[in-house]
């Protein structure tokens, strides 16, 4: 039972840090609205053609 647990533990970590770029972008993209306002400028990805 001594050498599962650092494979399990291994896999674990493996697997959030494949996870975490993937929780950073959709968690930006829900907060978008709300880092906008508190930011107070508006955040586009494309520049206007005003």
């Amino acid at each position: 039972m001594k050498t599962f647990a650092p494979g399990f533990l291994r896999l674990n970590l493996i697997s959030a840090l494949y996870a975490l770029p993937f929780t950073i972008y959709f968690e930006l993209g829900a907060n978008y609205y709300r880092i906008e306002r508190l930011t107070g400028r508006e955040t586009s990805p494309t520049p206007s053609s005003g």
